[in-house]
């Protein structure tokens, strides 16, 4: 059959759809959560009070209302099934994600993880924690809240304080998400980089004698007395360490001050029983300094 014998058929085309649920622009703009609520207060205040001359500051009230008023917005968005369900006094779908939370709808329209905790000695946010969306602006705007009270603490600290009043699915998850974009934590985390060693000098690697090479420094200061007894006055001394820069070996000896004869009568000690010395390696102290 050739191409001029087929029958004309129409092409159907198919696109894929998805919803997306877009929270409300004034929820978008707001990047701290103290702010958010504050505005939202005085808006609140303005439409439910004609006269307008209410106090000048904001009540605690006032600002709690503010925050349920947004859960119930982002929860609708969300959640709009689970709610629906709700309140036409039906289970939740065992398909959907807050199953296993038993959720119910408190007095205020706010959703609300359920649970045995009803005779528990604890506030009701903590029997029964608000569910905040994962994915809303206003849970990330809820983490960063926490995670300044906490003095930028970490992912357990800040979940804590986080699940006294909410309760996030995939909760960990998505505060060390948050938590892993914090400036001030990055900068905090970053490691100063540490330039690479130099080699060893010849005198570290080579087979040799004991004390062939040595590393001389000082230790203390110590108390020193001449005798035992009343009387004796007691003066400051030091340790002189020399250290075998080939076998790690370690010679003591007492040096009664800090001058340059001191430090000559305790070298020709340690070369007395030691040895001579090929090299010798020590700080610019003016008592080493002054021998040369």
């Amino acid at each position: 059959m050739s191409d001029a014998d087929l029958p004309e058929q129409r092409v159907a085309a198919h696109v894929a759809t998805e919803k997306i649920e877009e929270e409300p622009e004034m929820l978008l703009r707001f990047s701290s959560l103290h702010r958010l609520l504050r505005v939202t207060s005085w808006c609140l205040r303005w439409r439910r009070t004609a006269s307008r001359t209410t106090a000048l500051t904001l009540q605690s009230t006032e600002i709690n209302d503010a925050l349920l008023l947004w859960l119930r917005v982002v929860q609708g968005l969300h959640f709009t099934t689970e709610i629906t369900a709700l309140s036409s006094n039906r289970t939740v779908s065992h398909r959907s994600s807050l199953a296993s939370l038993s959720p119910f709808l408190d007095d205020h329209g706010v959703l609300r993880v359920g649970g045995r905790l009803k005779h528990a000695l604890l506030s009701t946010d903590e029997r029964h924690p608000m569910i905040a969306p994962p994915s809303s602006w206003l849970t990330r705007l809820l983490i960063e809240s926490c995670h300044h009270r906490t003095l930028h603490g970490g992912v357990q600290l800040t979940l804590g304080l986080l699940r006294r009043r909410f309760w996030i699915p995939r909760g960990r998850s998505v505060v060390k998400q948050r938590l892993h974009r914090c400036i001030t934590c990055t900068r905090w985390r970053a490691t100063t980089p540490q330039p690479p060693m130099g080699d060893l000098p010849r005198g570290r690697v080579t087979p040799a004698r004991p004390f062939l090479r040595t590393g001389l420094d000082y230790a203390g200061p110590i108390l020193l007395r001449t005798s035992k007894g009343r009387g004796h006055r007691a003066y400051k001394g030091f340790i002189a360490v020399f250290v075998c820069l080939c076998t790690k070996a370690v010679h003591l000896d007492v040096v009664s001050d800090y001058t340059t004869d001191a430090f000559l009568a305790a070298f020709r000690r340690f070369i007395s029983r030691r040895g001579l010395c090929e090299e010798m390696y020590s700080d610019c102290g003016t008592n080493f300094v002054g021998a040369d």
